[in-house]
């Protein structure tokens, strides 16, 4: 079966005839009619839109610890995308031509997940990344003197340099 082209969006009936096998027939010639709802949707899909971090700077490339908060993602191609976190809108940045986008939020260190939203005709897609930015440079502790033990004072200890000097004459 069919249905008509052009029907308005919303539920509607269609009635549909039937020959005495239960087999839908072509012209209303037949005994048996049926009222069958439908549901048009007009509205187009979402967005398929995805987005993810750029720099993974954990342990691991896949641990969601970065020092850097950069993302990017894909979507439509030339529309504008939405950053934000719980509810609060981060900033905005547009797609290129193939629908390749970045953005670098202002945030502190600490738990986030970033939405990106973008919206076609009236439906919005969404997609969602999470990631913990930790910024704080690695402290490097001192390294204590090396001292001689029974050395009284601070005597530096000289330890020759290594030489670049690869052949040398040896006496046999």
């Amino acid at each position: 079966m069919t249905v008509p082209s052009g029907l308005p969006a919303g539920t509607d009936h269609l009635i549909v005839w039937a020959d005495y096998l239960g087999q839908v027939a072509e012209t209303s010639e037949s005994d048996n009619s049926y009222q069958v709802p439908i549901t048009v949707n007009s509205s187009p899909p979402p967005p398929a839109l995805t987005v993810f971090l750029m720099s993974d700077t954990g342990a691991s490339s896949s641990d969601g610890i970065t020092s850097d908060p950069e993302i990017s993602g894909t979507g439509l191609a030339n529309v504008v995308v939405t950053i934000s976190e719980g509810g609060n809108v981060l900033g905005t940045t547009t797609s290129d031509g193939s629908g390749d986008w970045s953005f670098t939020p202002s945030l502190a260190d600490g738990d986030h997940t970033l939405v990106a939203s973008e919206t076609n005709s009236g439906v919005i897609g969404t997609a969602s990344v999470t990631f913990t930015l930790d910024t704080t440079r690695p402290t490097v502790s001192a390294v204590p003197p090396l001292t001689v033990a029974g050395n009284s004072g601070a005597t530096a200890i000289g330890i020759p340099a290594p030489s670049d000097n690869l052949s040398s004459s040896r006496s046999r």
